[in-house]
């Protein structure tokens, strides 16, 4: 058991994060590969991996009292390099942030402009 409260509560918001994407994913039957990654310090890689048919995402998962996005941006880009550096292929970075008094759907997803664009730009069958 972890000793570490604020640990714990990011522990359980990821599993809830994962729990929701594989839901949708079941529910629309959609081949996607999702899985939790393992705390890895300076290499990290994300907390969840998402590998959809066409895409692949670098999930960052916060649940804070306080949002904090440009931190939580500098957190995804550096997880994202990593992910890309360990896979050799590009990927999507986005961070899913707990939003006070509602379930995992309505969280926010949070990524920079250029990383919207790359994904609708991939979306649509773009390099």
């Amino acid at each position: 058991m972890m000793a570490n409260p604020s640990k714990q509560k990011g522990s359980a918001w990821e599993v809830v994060v994962l729990g929701h994407i594989k839901a949708w994913a079941h529910l629309a039957t959609l081949r996607w590969h999702v899985h939790r990654n393992p705390p890895a310090g300076t290499v990290d890689v994300g907390d969840i991996e998402w590998e959809s048919t066409h895409l692949d995402f670098v999930v960052e998962c916060k649940a804070e009292k306080r949002i904090d996005l440009a931190t939580y941006m500098r957190e995804v880009a550096v997880e994202k390099a990593n992910w890309e550096k360990a896979n050799g292929r590009e990927a999507i970075g986005v961070a899913v942030v707990k939003r006070r008094n509602h379930g995992a759907g309505r969280s926010y997803a949070v990524m920079e402009l250029d990383e919207l664009l790359r994904l609708v730009q991939r979306a649509e069958g773009g390099l």
